[in-house]
């Protein structure tokens, strides 16, 4: 492949192509299409079409685009978040904050399968100087919900996961489609990827309301 291998992203694409197991050679073949200039491969693929036609109460433009959502975040200052529109860059969505979807981590096939699929995005929240701060991962499940993943890194304060609390809501309404909520693992289809660690849904509904107590 060629590619500019002084580019931080371009060199972080490369070795997960070489060390990812699952996802492998559909990850290499996006990211040959990418090099050569071709940056809409996957939305183009005839199986990424397919599969907005089999779901069309997903509006393409809305669902790729997302929402842009600025907050003022108590000890981080302003903080924007909105949906990752260059693949090198979504996958890092586990590099970026230590988990296991990192590179050489134990799912780092997941950041490939999020990059290869349509129905699978990247929410980042970045502070003013662009640096990341937290992400999350959305998805459309097979019944047309909106699918929030938890918020990483874990150590995420309790303010800013408030603030991708009100994106998911926000963005959910754009979309006309609800959110899910109490399904553990809602059903999300591999698009283009045939592996995808599912971790469960991020669980939206307060403890003390899931204990039968008071909020």
């Amino acid at each position: 492949m060629r590619a500019d291998t002084r580019d931080t992203r371009v060199r972080h694409a490369l070795q997960m192509a070489n060390l990812v197991h699952h996802n492998r050679r559909a990850l290499r073949r996006l990211l040959a299409r990418y090099f050569e200039g071709e940056r809409d491969f996957i939305v183009r693929h005839p199986v990424s079409r397919t599969w907005f036609e089999r779901h069309p109460r997903v509006e393409q433009a809305k669902w790729l685009e997302g929402l842009m959502l600025r907050r003022e975040v108590p000890g981080m200052g302003e903080v924007t978040l909105s949906l990752e529109q260059d693949a090198l860059e979504a996958l890092r969505l586990g590099t970026h904050v230590g988990s296991c979807l990192g590179l050489n981590g134990l799912c780092d096939y997941s950041a490939a399968a999020v990059v290869l699929d349509v129905n699978k995005r990247v929410l980042y929240a970045r502070d003013t100087r662009g640096r990341v701060l937290a992400r999350q991962l959305l998805a459309i499940s097979d019944d047309d919900t909106l699918v929030p993943f938890k918020v990483y890194p874990e150590s995420c304060p309790q303010p800013l996961q408030s603030v991708f609390l009100d994106y998911d809501l926000a963005f959910a309404e754009t979309l006309g489609l609800p959110l899910s909520d109490g399904i553990e693992e809602p059903e999300v289809e591999n698009v283009l990827s045939t592996h995808f660690w599912h971790d469960g849904a991020w669980e939206l509904t307060p403890p003390a309301i899931r204990r039968g107590g008071e909020a």
